[in-house]
Parts: structure tokens; sequence; C-alpha cells
């Protein structure tokens, strides 16, 4: 008899949870459709178009080193180089191939990625050589010992 009513407690239970979640998904879908909210799943683009997209940059800009800022195809060059740096599998084997046929060198790609780490962790690190030092004080230099 205790199962029973722990039973049927937990039933009444999980029945108020989603009554709970129809309620709030139904509120939240009310105030997304007041905000014109788009429900249209747009389609990702597969690699052959990617790569007509890149073949486009490449024809406009002259070089296919697209910046990540690019719109989408900045984001997927992006992941592109992240793929040859690690090697991933499927890129080495069907994906790298297809660029290397249009000329992308992806060596060249992320050896400027690889320059402009080094430059900014140089900033970082403390590099002041180029630092103006001409307003510090005396008194700033002293040492307490």
């Amino acid at each position: 008899e205790w199962e029973d009513e722990r039973v049927k407690h937990l039933e009444t239970k999980e029945s108020r949870h989603r009554r709970r979640y129809l309620l709030r998904t139904r509120h939240h879908i009310k105030c997304l459709n007041t905000l014109d909210f788009n429900w249209n799943i747009t389609e990702i683009p597969s690699f052959e178009d990617r790569l007509k997209q890149l073949q486009k940059f490449i024809e406009e800009y002259g070089h296919y080193n697209v910046p990540r800022s690019y719109s989408d195809l900045g984001n997927w060059f992006h992941k592109m180089k992240g793929n040859f740096v690690f090697g991933k599998k499927n890129f080495m084997e069907n994906q790298y191939p297809k660029l290397l046929e249009m000329g992308v060198d992806m060596n060249v790609a992320v050896q400027g990625r690889k320059r402009r780490k080094r430059k900014r962790k140089r900033r970082n690190d403390g590099d002041v050589s180029n630092e103006d030092h001409s307003e510090v004080e005396e008194d700033d230099c002293s040492v307490d010992g």
C-alpha cells in the first residue's frame, strides 16, 4: 500500500512538472512570436557550397585567407584551418585534397595565424623595448630592502 501511494505521488509530481513545462514553453513561444521570431531553420551549406563561396572570395580579393569576421565563410575557413592543424582524419582524407585542387595551401594560411600569435605574445610578455619611459620619476625607482 505504501508503494502505491509513493507511485501516485511521483506520477502527480511528474505531471505537475510536465504541465509547468508546457505552460512555460507556450509562454516562450508566444513571446517569441510577438518579436517576429523566424522559426525557419536555415540549411547548413555543404562542403561543396563552401568551396564555391571560397572560390568567389578568391576571385574578388585575390587571396584565400578569409578573415574570421567575414560572414559565415570566415568561421568555416577558421574551422578548416583548425582541422588542418589537428590533422582531423576526415578533413585530411576527403576535404583537404579538394582545397589543394583549388590552390589553397593550408600551411600558408596557418603560418599567418602563428605569426600574429607570436606578435601578440611578445606584446603581452613585457617586450618593453618600444615603450616610452620618459615619464618615470626617480622616486618611483627606489628599491625597498
